[in-house]
């Protein structure tokens, strides 16, 4: 063969990819080499023989430095992620803490006068307040009397039935726990405020999460995550002692911005500083915290039923954790991305020591600049049909698992009268769902399309709960309770899908907006979960069945992600989907393998290709 023609066929060699069972491009392979052997056909012997190609410039990566110092995973990362993780157990306090510092106040009546103390309360409920509709005693409206011509029928203890009458301003209750009900008297005309109050604290999630976001990108994980639970300590603690309710909803808004910052940071710490299967089993395993958090919750609200000594009990415990800072790491990857190689290399060696890994830290090289891309609008995500549809459902798989997540959680008072218990029961249903999501994340192909069968599973035993009988009984609130956590498994199960593997299902260019944009998305359609618990005043089936009908929408947007688009694609995906998980706010270097689906070369053109393909899975 000619000299020219060898020369042609060396510029087509091109690099084996997984699939065809090369160790030149794997993706756990460090990508620090000189020299890499391929396999390309020789046109002029029609024999395959080895061609070396020397790359022009090494491809460090901070994921291969990390993986390469540390491990997967061994004793410093587990002591790490152990700590950080604690940081969950206070944010699910604060969250769910509305359901004792808030609970239902039991019989209640307008308040005696001075001059009325010695009345009966029962007497002086059938004097003072008029009949219902119902044909009960109205609890929350008087007969609009002053004191004066009020004891002027004092002799006869009634008043006459056709008074007219006027809201209630001041109550007393049966039940002697200092409450935000009984404190600010969030009865009758004002037991909206219970939501609205609710409503801030979840706004402030959503703020909380956007601003970690962008501070993220100039400070580092660490950072803020300290700062964070100082001002959770600060927030909680001045919240318990606040004089005014408007001023203690404003506290609990920062509590809340803090605690997205706390979780959201914690969450990159833990997963940065794993590798491999490791990465997907912390990030599933974050949320048992959580579970933890609502299940000792049951036992501080039994505990202390004054909710300033709640509202401290759950706010000074982050203080401990503070304590801890020396063993809290920062995020190496994250360090090298923004060029302090040095600060990463010394975490680097501390952890190597720690796992007893006798690697030798070489100077870390930093990864250069690239060539500032052009950022993608919001609207590309759903330019192309293929993807429009594919992100359109995802954010409503979001929407349905966020609200539901946190909404169903607030909602356990309203199916059965065992509040504690339920409360500990729906933190032992998320554990069980946690592990079935994870079971799925790394053993499932088809995971999405199980998950939206859960999800309808799910959905549908929170809709059944009209099918019960009408009669208040023990038996028919365990089976209502019974359905609600039907309900939960599947909807923690699908949080730690979401959490952990939504990447895969977007375009390497339009991961990062993406999953913000759904994870935002859930956020804000989040803020409708107080209003539709409030739904139970008009039956405890009406809010179980909504946040039911919820899960049902969202389980059938996710068996529309569960339909693979193509089987080369859907190939690549399964190999990768337990090495190249990112999350909107990793900062895992993509620069990995010019082969790998998440990498700058695997590229929107190439996503396009593939998802173009005309015969599906």
């Amino acid at each position: 063969m000619p000299e020219a023609r060898k020369k042609e066929d060396r510029k087509r060699a091109v690099y084996t990819c997984p699939a065809m069972n090369s160790k030149a491009c794997d993706a756990d392979t460090d990508m620090d080499m000189d020299l890499i052997q391929t396999t390309t056909p020789l046109l002029d012997s029609g024999q395959v023989r080895p061609v070396v190609v020397k790359m022009s410039t090494p491809a460090p990566a901070s994921q291969d430095v990390c993986a390469g110092a540390l491990g997967d995973f061994g004793w410093w990362q587990l002591r790490s992620i152990l700590i950080v993780s604690l940081v969950k157990i206070p944010s699910a306090w604060q969250m769910a803490s509305i359901l004792f510092t808030a609970p239902s106040p039991g019989e209640f009546w307008c308040a005696r006068p001075v001059e009325y103390q010695s009345w009966d309360p029962q007497e002086w409920k059938d004097f003072i307040h008029p009949n219902s509709s119902a044909g009960r005693r109205d609890p929350c409206n008087i007969y609009n009397v002053g004191i004066e011509m009020l004891n002027t029928w004092t002799s006869e203890h009634h008043l006459p039935t056709n008074m007219s009458v006027r809201p209630c301003e001041q109550f007393e209750y049966t039940k002697g726990d200092v409450t935000f009900v009984t404190q600010w008297n969030l009865v009758c005309q004002r037991e909206v405020l219970i939501s609205v109050s609710q409503f801030f604290y979840l706004l402030g999630i959503v703020v909380g999460g956007v601003l970690c976001t962008l501070l993220l990108q100039r400070f580092s994980p660490r950072r803020i995550i300290l700062s964070s639970m100082f001002v959770q300590v600060v927030t909680g603690v001045a919240a318990s002692q606040a004089p005014q309710f408007e001023l203690q909803v404003c506290l609990r808004f920062l509590t809340a911005a803090a605690c997205a910052n706390m979780f959201t940071s914690g969450y990159v710490i833990c997963t940065d500083i794993t590798s491999g299967r490791w990465r997907s089993i912390t990030g599933a395993c974050y949320e048992h915290m959580w579970s933890v958090g609502v299940i000792t919750l049951a036992g501080l609200g039994y505990l202390l039923t004054n909710w300033t000594q709640l509202q401290l009990a759950i706010s000074l415990p982050t203080v401990l954790i503070l304590v801890a800072f020396r063993w809290i790491p920062d995020s190496p990857r994250w360090l090298i991305e923004k060029g302090r190689a040095e600060e990463a290399k010394r975490i680097l060696e501390k952890g190597a020591a720690f796992n007893g890994r006798t690697t030798v830290m070489s100077d870390i090289t930093t990864l250069p600049t690239k060539s500032k891309k052009t950022e993608i609008r919001w609207v590309e995500l759903f330019r192309k049909s293929g993807d429009r549809w594919n992100c359109m459902a995802l954010h409503i798989v979001a929407a349905a698992t966020i609200v539901t997540y946190y909404g169903a959680l607030l909602n356990v008072k309203n199916v059965g009268g065992h509040l504690y218990l339920n409360t500990a029961i729906a933190g032992l249903a998320e554990v069980a769902g946690v592990l079935i999501g994870l079971s799925l994340i790394l053993w499932c192909r088809q995971k999405w399309a199980v998950l939206g069968g859960v999800l309808i599973v799910g959905g549908s035993a929170c809709i059944a709960s009209w099918a019960l009988p009408t009669q208040d009984d023990s038996s028919r609130e365990w089976a209502m309770l019974g359905m609600a956590m039907a309900g939960r498994v599947a909807i923690a199960t699908s949080l730690t899908l979401l959490q952990v593997a939504s990447s895969e299902l977007l375009p390497p260019d339009h991961r990062q907006l993406g999953i913000f944009s759904s994870v935002t998305f859930a956020r804000i359609f989040l803020l409708s979960a107080p209003f539709i618990g409030s739904l139970a005043m008009y039956g405890d089936c009406v809010s179980l069945s909504a946040f039911g009908a919820i899960t049902f929408v969202g389980g059938l947007a996710a068996l529309f992600l569960g339909r693979p688009r193509c089987k080369i694609f859907h190939s690549k995906q399964h190999q990768m989907n337990n090495l190249n998980i990112q999350n909107v706010w990793s900062t895992e270097s993509t620069n990995k393998s010019p082969f790998s689906i998440t990498s700058p070369e695997f590229s929107e053109q190439q996503f396009g290709k593939f998802n173009k393909c005309e015969q599906p899975v």
